[in-house]
């Protein structure tokens, strides 16, 4: 339903000779400026190292991620921090 989580934001990372982004992770909103997601989205685990901030989008306002309508709000991550604590 429309509006049902306004919260909910979608990280995605484009794939390379494919149209879809890869729909890797989900995250909400914490500010107009910030997105809490858990410390393993931004680590590449293949490469064993942090994922980098610009290879990833924050889609906002969808309600079927398979079926975007161009209602939603794509944003690129500016920057991001990997929690202390994290151990991959």
């Amino acid at each position: 339903m429309v509006g049902e989580f306004p919260w909910q934001v979608s990280l995605q990372r484009p794939q390379f000779g494919i149209p879809a982004p890869d729909k890797f992770c989900g995250g909400v909103i914490y500010d107009p400026t910030t997105i809490i997601t858990a410390a393993h989205c931004f680590w590449d685990f293949y490469d064993d190292m942090p994922v980098p901030s610009n290879d990833v989008i924050v889609v906002a306002g969808v309600v079927d991620i398979e079926n975007l309508d161009g209602s939603q709000q794509s944003i690129p991550v500016l920057s991001h921090r990997i929690y202390d604590l994290f151990n991959p």
